[in-house]
């Protein structure tokens, strides 16, 4: 689940310290794969948890949006100006 999720060894510890282990990874898999195809997570991923469960980088703080954040930190610059920008338009009432 480690590669799946893109995750260094740091950004493990960093959601173990959270609780949040393989077995959870695995349960939360689905959250962030809406096509069921298991392909790395990254971008578009990211944009679907969003439309599904708004902004994760607002309270309250559940479990999948600690993965959320450690998504985000693996983006290049320009998809996380997109997911900003997304953000923002869902912020907005654009769509």
């Amino acid at each position: 689940m480690q590669e799946h999720f893109k995750f260094t060894d740091e950004q493990m510890g960093v959601l173990e310290k959270q609780k949040i282990g393989i077995p959870e990874l695995f349960k939360f898999a689905r959250e962030f794969d809406p096509t069921g195809n298991m392909c790395e997570v990254g971008y578009i991923n990211l944009l679907c948890y969003i439309d599904k469960k708004g902004d994760f980088t607002q309270k309250p703080v559940f479990k999948t949006k600690l993965i959320c954040e450690q998504i985000f930190e693996n983006l290049n610059i320009k998809d996380k100006i997109a997911v900003h920008e997304y953000l923002g338009d869902k912020e907005d009432g654009v769509f």
